[in-house]
């Protein structure tokens, strides 16, 4: 695997990581905060959007960072899956 393989791979966990905290603050939230209540529109726009970029990637032939895209849409994709009991 070459060195922007694993740049790509790292930073797509980074950027899933930012999903799993906000879907953790919507069952357990920390003490003193609310509980998060996503809103559908937005959510939904950003997975869309993530799609979009995610196509972008594979058409211009960026495979070994297409992580980033995937979990650009796997993120907003679970939280806007969640928001419509949840939201």
């Amino acid at each position: 695997m070459r060195v922007q393989a694993w740049i790509g791979l790292i930073a797509g966990l980074i950027n899933f990581c930012g999903s799993f905290w906000y879907i953790r603050s919507m069952f357990w939230p920390r003490a003193g905060m609310v509980r998060s209540r996503p809103q559908r529109v937005t959510w939904w726009l950003w997975t869309v959007i993530g799609i979009i970029v995610a196509l972008h990637y594979y058409e211009s032939g960026a495979r070994q960072t297409i992580w980033v895209a995937i979990a650009a849409i796997v993120g907003p994709a679970l939280v806007s899956l969640l928001s419509i009991p949840f939201g």
